[in-house]
């Protein structure tokens, strides 16, 4: 199903979706008055809402089936409270939500492939979690200027790209906990106070791409020499 804002005034009421039980696509385009929802189906797999304008997901929503869940450029400040089932989702799309506060548990995220939430500026933290994350191969958190850390040790082994340009408020890059031996990209760049990186950054040999400009890093890992 797709919802397109047009020049008409469309609200979604508490009662719109309550009959699609069995929907399992849903994309909205910019569509703003929707203060009334309050049920999404749990059949569905792929979630994509640009501009979502409510701060939480529908309390009653179980996404157990989800594997897509595309929220950018919304108003979200916590996709849900405690843990949820999402043993089934790859992808979680938060770019530009410059409301988010907090990321969700990423325990029962075991198949997470993709974790984008550039632009996110009120973000302080991931939470530590996301270091289980053995199948994720991109986490984007460019330009999250809040950010201040990561947990302090990372091991995601199917990692690809690493982008933290922008993360202004970084102090401190985690250490590697294993070989990580699929990251190709490190963007570090603009990252300000970041001053200097672990030593078994050496580890990741196999890294293609590592942009540390602007940082105030002097050190250089030895094995890009």
């Amino acid at each position: 199903m797709v919802i397109r804002e047009s020049s008409k005034v469309l609200n979604l009421s508490d009662d719109t979706f309550s009959k699609m039980k069995k929907l399992r696509l849903l994309k909205v385009l910019c569509l703003s008055n929707c203060d009334g929802l309050k049920y999404l189906s749990n059949e569905l797999r792929l979630l994509d809402w640009t501009r979502y304008p409510l701060r939480y997901l529908p309390s009653s929503f179980r996404p157990d089936n989800l594997v897509a869940l595309l929220l950018p450029y919304s108003h979200i400040e916590q996709l849900w409270k405690g843990n949820r089932p999402l043993y089934k989702l790859k992808m979680i799309n938060l770019k530009e939500s410059q409301y988010l506060i907090k990321t969700p548990d990423f325990t029962t995220t075991p198949k997470l492939e993709a974790l984008i939430m550039e632009g996110c500026t009120r973000l302080v933290d991931v939470h530590s979690s996301i270091r289980v994350l053995k199948m994720l191969k991109l986490l984007n958190l460019r330009d999250c200027t809040s950010l201040r850390s990561l947990p302090t040790r990372i091991g995601m082994e199917s990692l690809e790209t690493l982008i933290l340009s922008g993360c202004s408020s970084l102090v401190r890059f985690p250490e590697i906990d294993g070989k990580m031996e699929h990251l190709k990209t490190l963007d570090l760049s603009s990252c300000y106070k970041i001053k200097y990186l672990p030593v078994n950054l050496q580890q990741l040999e196999f890294l293609e791409e590592l942009d540390l400009s602007e940082t105030t890093i002097t050190k250089l890992p030895s094995f890009i020499f």
